[in-house]
């Protein structure tokens, strides 16, 4: 399997296509993990034309020297890997900072976690979520996560899952991995912190079939994301 991840990330990463996305934020707090301190777009010695940003997921075992086989691709220019968690007493989300013309996009990414870790953090006000200084309205706000969404377990008292009220209001949109279904139409849910606002989420649900449940039953889609702009601008764009 990892044998022909590769030859499919080499077919169609690796090519002349310029890519316009304009890459803003620090790359050497976004990819701390790595000795590299640069997307690899903009690595002379790489030609990528569709570049990758992705985070692990459960599966990606990080034992022993927390490293996994998306590190392995990282370092070899393939993808970007982010939204690893170092400190998992203090979590600190610092975005990928895009632009793309009048579109800018803040990706923040956290990696797969254990549900009952992630849920304290997050009702303890342990993780804190590090947004542009300057405009940070004009921006977009997109989380990617790999967590139990639903409730997975009554004997635990976090319920082993990560409660979507959870999430902060100023994010315009978060994207689940690790859930096996597929959800083709986005949802609006109400957060619980102070604003009382909603925040939509989607679930795209896994691309490969390797158990049988009722998830599976549903068709699974390839998603397309368009938003509006903030507020303080009259354009539409998409992502």
């Amino acid at each position: 399997m990892q044998h022909r991840v590769i030859q499919l990330l080499r077919q169609y990463c690796l090519n002349d296509r310029e890519v316009s996305l304009e890459f803003l934020s620090d790359p050497s707090v976004n990819f701390d993990h790595s000795c590299f301190d640069r997307v690899n777009y903009e690595d002379a010695n790489i030609n990528i034309g569709l570049p990758i940003f992705t985070i692990h997921g459960n599966h990606d075992d990080t034992a022993g020297k927390g490293l996994t086989i998306l590190d392995v691709l990282h370092e070899a220019g393939l993808i970007n890997l982010f939204g690893k968690i170092s400190d998992i007493d203090q979590i600190d989300v610092s975005p990928i900072l895009l632009r793309k013309g009048l579109t800018r996009v803040a990706l923040f990414g956290i990696g797969s976690q254990r549900d009952d870790r992630l849920c304290r953090a997050f009702a303890d006000r342990n993780i804190r979520f590090l947004r542009p200084r300057a405009g940070y309205d004009d921006w977009f706000n997109i989380l990617v996560l790999h967590q139990n969404r639903p409730i997975r377990s009554i004997h635990r008292s976090t319920g082993a899952y990560l409660p979507e009220q959870y999430i902060p209001t100023f994010f315009d949109l978060v994207i689940w991995g690790h859930e096996h279904e597929c959800k083709p139409h986005c949802q609006y849910v109400a957060s619980s912190d102070a604003s009382g606002g909603r925040v939509l989420h989607s679930q795209p649900g896994l691309n490969n079939s390797h158990v049988l449940n009722q998830g599976r039953i549903v068709a699974e889609k390839c998603f397309s994301y368009q938003g509006k702009r903030p507020k303080n601008s009259n354009a539409s764009r998409s992502h």
